[in-house]
């Protein structure tokens, strides 16, 4: 599988082109109007959502999982919609989904897909790493701290943003279970803060229920699907943590999610060609975000990340120009940055 950068091109097969291109976008959450502005989230507000998917109703067609599975495995041509076909999604499994999302898309009749992280639901005290350290930063005591050999002057926005990357960085190369929990603690205790409990989660940081999977029939304009157990990077994982990240969840979703579609979204976008080989055995698709991305793979679907977007900004923040350029260029920036730093 090609390590390049999302393919954007359609290519005909005879007379017919390839595979129809669906375009695929998603939030995390929808962060409630009563979030304090110090807790720094890049969700929209429910305002800024409805405004969003108004935009998207109004320039596109809003269409189900299934849906879209009908149009990649049927290879039927996107042309039968009177306007560009769009899959809205969700990562993660937030709770701010359900009450502040999904009020607004039955409102306006517009279709979503709801990736879930499974150990959320079948283990009530489980948070995801990367929820523990958003957590963290956001109650971070210590203004200037130096966290793996990096200063870091937590007051301002980039130092946090490093701090995300850092503490990723460490967590990604933690070679056990014993070493990725030494990895958070460690962090805490830099910053100054315990690590949280479910009960300490603000309240953009609290996942989805079983009880309000339940409440999702069958018939719900919210689809819920996979987003692999336990939010792990798969593509850093060996062949048999994959399969037990990939088939846990679905085993979890499949029980206690009557809305619940075979396909997922893989964490952070990270998958190699152990991970689409082990997906095709589950599910009927996966999506991707950059590396590897292409929409002539359907177990490696392109999405585009959404976070508070005005309206005039989406046309921008959905085109082929920054997913296939800036995106990863700005991922790269990200990276190479604090390394640079900690060298200097």
């Amino acid at each position: 599988m090609s390590e390049s950068s999302i393919e954007f091109s359609v290519r005909p097969s005879g007379s017919k082109i390839f595979m129809s291109r669906v375009l695929s976008v998603f939030w995390h959450g929808v962060a409630p109007e009563s979030l304090p502005p110090e807790l720094e989230t890049k969700d929209p507000r429910p305002s800024v959502f409805r405004a969003q998917v108004e935009f998207f109703a109004r320039n596109y067609c809003p269409i189900s999982v299934w849906d879209f599975l009908d149009i990649i495995e049927t290879r039927r041509s996107v042309g039968s919609y009177a306007r560009p076909p769009v899959l809205l999604g969700f990562d993660d499994g937030f709770r701010s989904v359900i009450l502040n999302a999904l009020p607004i898309l039955v409102e306006l009749g517009v279709p979503a897909v709801f990736f879930v992280v499974g150990d959320v639901i079948d283990k009530p005290d489980f948070i995801p790493w990367f929820v523990e350290r958003r957590y963290m930063i956001r109650r971070a005591r210590r203004e200037h701290v130096v966290y793996r050999g990096v200063s870091l002057d937590l007051a301002r926005r980039q130092a946090r943003e490093n701090a995300h990357h850092l503490t990723e960085v460490a967590f990604r190369g933690a070679q056990s279970e014993w070493e990725r929990q030494a990895v958070l603690t460690e962090f805490a205790e830099v910053v100054g803060v315990p690590r949280p409990t479910v009960e300490d989660l603000d309240d953009d940081l609290q996942f989805v229920t079983r009880e309000d999977l339940l409440r999702l029939g069958p018939s719900s304009i919210l689809t819920v699907a996979s987003h692999a157990a336990t939010h792990r990077h798969l593509g850093d994982l060996d062949p048999d943590e994959q399969l037990h990240e990939l088939t846990r969840s679905d085993t979890i979703l499949q029980k206690l999610s009557p809305s619940y579609c075979q396909v997922i979204a893989y964490p952070a976008g990270c998958f190699n060609e152990t991970t689409v080989s082990i997906a095709k055995k589950i599910y009927r698709a996966g999506f991707a975000v950059f590396q590897g991305a292409s929409y002539r793979n359907s177990y490696a679907y392109p999405r585009v990340g959404l976070g508070d977007e005005t309206v005039k900004e989406l046309p921008y923040a959905v085109s082929a120009l920054r997913m296939s350029f800036f995106m990863p260029l700005k991922k790269w920036l990200r990276i190479a940055l604090p390394r640079a730093r900690s060298h200097a």
